[in-house]
C-alpha cells in the first residue's frame, strides 16, 4: 500500500513560488513551513530551529 505524504519538503530557491503550508529546506536556516505570503515577492517561514524569517521569492534578476 502506497501512502502519500501531506507535504513534501522543497529546496528553497529565490525564483520559486510558495504557498502557505509549503515545507522548505533552506541551506542556512534548515527546515521550515511557509506561514504567510507578504508583499509581492516575500514570504514568512517558521523555521524549526530559529523561528520566523522573511524570505524573498519569485525574484527575477
Amino acid at each position: 500500500m502506497s501512502t502519500l505524504q501531506e507535504t513534501d519538503t522543497r529546496e528553497y530557491s529565490m525564483d520559486q513560488h510558495y504557498q502557505i503550508g509549503d515545507q522548505i529546506e533552506h541551506p542556512c536556516f534548515g527546515t521550515g513551513k511557509v506561514i504567510a505570503n507578504l508583499k509581492k515577492g516575500k514570504i514568512e517561514v517558521n523555521f524549526d530551529k530559529i523561528g520566523v524569517r522573511t524570505l524573498v521569492t519569485n525574484y527575477k534578476s
